[in-house]
Formats: C-alpha cells, structure tokens, sequence
C-alpha cells in the first residue's frame, strides 16, 4: 500500500477526517479515516477505510456496515468470503469474525464503514 498516496487521498476527500490510524504503524495495510467519531455519539461511529489487508477480527456489540467507495474487497465473514465492489453493501453483525483483503491484481479497496453502536477499542477483539 502507499500510504503517502492513501493519506493524501483522505486528505482531498475527507479533509483528513477526525483522526488517521495506520495499521500496522511502520508498514501499513489498512489505513482508517475516522469521520464522525464514537465520542460524538455513542451511537454510532463512520469511518472509511483503504484496506489491501486487515487483520481477522470479532465485536462483541457493534453491527458494522460496510459500503464500498472503490476497488475489489475480499470480506471474509466466519467461513465464508464475499467479493464486494464499488456500490456493494455488507453488514456485519455482533459475532462474526471477519476481515477484508485485496489481491494483487485488484484495485485499493476503500470502504465505508458504519458502526452502531459506535466503535470502541475493547468490543474489536483481534482473533
């Protein structure tokens, strides 16, 4: 991923957004513009995503809905893998282990994501 390119391309589109979280820091494969806090309203969150690869991942509580910008995501929801694209809408409920990849001939995937409620660091349980 080129992050330089994928932070600027928050910055023309969301202004940066609220905050900018690269994941893994050093190198990273998802990187999140978070643009309407949880700690605006507790009940929900929205944040877009550029994801070429997130690490597998639970929630307890939050039902997140992903809405794809642009690209190609592979989500993989318990056992199963749903190919999204531009315009595509998926949600994922409480429960489900899930976490999304592109492949190499694919476009960055970038997504919208929705969390209700909003999302908190102790309901996303790594796995």
């Amino acid at each position: 991923m080129n992050a330089e390119n994928t932070l600027q391309l928050f910055e023309d589109a969301y202004g940066g957004g609220e905050e900018v979280i690269q994941l893994p820091p050093e190198d990273p494969t998802e990187i999140i513009c978070v643009i309407h806090p949880t700690d605006e309203h507790p009940e929900w969150s929205r944040a877009v995503a550029a994801i070429e690869k997130s690490v597998p991942h639970v929630h307890r509580i939050t039902t997140e809905t992903y809405r794809m910008i642009r690209g190609v995501l592979h989500l993989h929801c318990d056992d199963e893998v749903h190919r999204l694209v531009e315009g595509d809408v998926y949600v994922v409920h409480p429960g489900q282990v899930h976490w999304g990849e592109t492949k190499e001939d694919d476009d960055l995937a970038i997504v919208d994501v929705e969390c209700r409620p909003g999302w908190t660091a102790e309901d996303h349980i790594l796995v």
